[in-house]
């Protein structure tokens, strides 16, 4: 079976060497895994870039996932099973297959299927879409009832972490790491976070506070406000920072601090389940926002804590309560890292739940 992956970002050759050292070298998370898995072939956006000359013309003129999907779909034939991991570039491919008589059998690995931009365009194509694969149980049930989605299309899995990477401090290292600084609680990551509730709420208290983020991001109708370190520096309290780290440094951040706060603003799907996933196999309770979407992961006592969305007040006083007993965070960010080791977030259990499931459509599609 020859399989096409598509994934995100953009990785030259050269980049991809790199990446593939740096793996190797274990100074950042593993990635391999997961297209040894899955594809024979795994490409990015770089993709187009080795398409001949008439095409690369053409592509220049197009949105760059728009004219991924059209290189994928000029491509298809060469291939059995085509997977996407990309919300635009599956919706694109599925709109252009829906214009051939043969259609190559697509997986798409999808979270945010209602999505503004995403579900109006999924409603008409999906059919042209023969798995998904998802991690939201929220997202599935939403998309089975207002997108049309066949129940049965979908396959649920949990969202990767490597938890080989991602791991406690080992007991024979230092207590503090030159990258950080101990006794502060930190945040992390940037897509529909509410920091604006985390600032309110930790604000005047003496608990440092740091945001690991490039960006605070302000939705908008149309697009998000986005507001670099240096922007808000001014505005923020003299116990809170915000600035970017790197894949060593946040990994550092989350062994040294108290705990980890995701805030959240309202979401039907699994907004900042990224940051929580990498913060729980450290070691680290998560005080996360209770949103429609981030269902599907903690749980309120055992391994993390629950408060009510844009609520300055109910994070404040679970930030204050946690950081007065941090024997209940000790006792929280254990039962985290145990959570972690004995479910299916790994990132090789997820490799090759992800595979099997694409080999149950190649199946019954007769490739197989």
């Amino acid at each position: 079976m020859k399989v096409l992956l598509i994934i995100q970002g953009r990785r030259s050759p050269e980049q991809r060497t790199k990446a593939l050292q740096t793996e190797k070298a274990g100074l950042m998370p593993r990635f391999s895994g997961f297209e040894a898995a899955l594809g024979n072939d795994c490409q990015d956006l770089t993709m187009t870039d080795a398409a001949p000359l008439l095409w690369r013309t053409i592509y220049r003129f197009l949105p760059e996932y728009f004219a991924l999907a059209l290189e994928v779909f000029r491509v298809r034939k060469n291939y059995d099973v085509i997977v996407t991991w990309s919300e635009q570039v599956a919706v694109f491919f599925a709109l252009l297959q829906a214009f051939t008589r043969r259609r190559q059998t697509h997986v798409a690995l999808l979270y945010w299927m209602t999505k503004p931009n995403i579900r109006g365009l999924l409603r008409l194509v999906h059919q042209n879409i023969d798995s998904i694969i998802t991690w939201s149980s929220r997202q599935r049930d939403l998309a089975h009832a207002t997108l049309n989605i066949p129940a049965a299309k979908f396959t649920l899995v949990q969202h990767q972490v490597d938890q080989s990477f991602w791991t406690p401090r080992p007991s024979d290292s230092p207590t503090t790491e030159p990258t950080a600084a101990t006794d502060f609680i930190l945040s992390a990551g940037a897509e529909m976070r509410d920091f604006s509730t985390l600032i309110a709420a930790v604000g005047g208290t003496e608990i440092s506070c740091r945001i690991a983020a490039r960006e605070i991001r302000i939705p908008g109708h149309l697009r998000a406000l986005r507001l670099t370190p240096d922007q808000v520096a001014e505005s923020l309290p003299s116990n809170i920072s915000l600035r970017p780290a790197t894949t060593l440094e946040i990994r550092d951040l989350y062994r040294n601090c108290r705990f980890v706060v995701v805030p959240l603003l309202e979401t039907e799907t699994d907004n900042g389940i990224t940051v929580i996933l990498e913060a729980m196999a450290c070691g680290k309770a998560v005080i996360c926002t209770r949103t429609n979407g981030q269902i599907d992961t903690i749980e309120h006592g055992v391994t993390g804590i629950f408060v009510d969305p844009s609520s300055p007040s109910a994070l404040r006083q679970a930030i204050l309560s946690l950081w007065a007993d941090p024997a209940e965070a000790a006792r929280l960010g254990a039962n985290a890292r145990a959570y972690i080791e004995t479910s299916r977030h790994p990132s090789d259990l997820f490799s090759s739940d992800v595979a099997a499931a694409v080999k149950r459509v190649a199946t019954n599609r007769g490739i197989l």
